[in-house]
């Protein structure tokens, strides 16, 4: 793995962490609902693949889809105390090309005094778009999911169609 690739998908994920949270609790507070539309992070139609038997994966289509689906859970969150920031605990590459990578991810949400409210598991499909990476797949980690190498074999052999 190339360092400046992995410090690149480092640096834009601290960024998406830090803007997403900050963005997400301003939006609550003002509002009642999540509104992410200042900020460049996905690819849509987005997927996102989670380990529930009843919906094991979601397409959204647009951002005003995508901040629907998010705003009851980012709402509770708010409600629990939480003041939009995050910490990574753990961050990997998967596997990457300069125009395609999966990043496994581990994290936790904090209140107000810097203790956990709850942790993230997941793995992100990020493509290049416009010199940016942007998240094009959402991967929850549980049973029966792909491995993040074999969703990245999927994808290249997907978008090179």
């Amino acid at each position: 793995m190339d360092q400046a690739l992995h410090d690149e998908l480092r640096a834009r994920y601290e960024i998406y962490i830090d803007a997403f949270g900050e963005s997400a609790v301003h939006s609550l507070s003002r509002s009642g609902h999540v509104d992410l539309s200042g900020l460049d992070f996905w690819q849509f139609p987005l997927f996102l693949i989670v380990g529930h038997p009843q919906l094991p994966v979601k397409f959204i289509p647009d951002l005003v889809t995508f901040q629907a689906f998010v705003t009851p859970s980012y709402k509770k969150l708010r409600e629990d105390g939480w003041l939009g920031k995050g910490r990574i605990s753990s961050f990997e590459v998967a596997a990457a090309d300069d125009q395609m990578a999966i990043i496994s991810v581990k994290g936790d949400r904090l209140n107000e005094q810097g203790a956990v409210l709850n942790s993230w598991d997941l793995s992100y499909l990020l493509v290049r778009r416009g010199g940016q990476w942007m998240q094009a797949c959402v991967m929850d980690k549980g049973p029966n999911l792909p491995e993040p190498e074999e969703l990245y074999r999927w994808a290249h052999g997907l978008l090179s169609i």
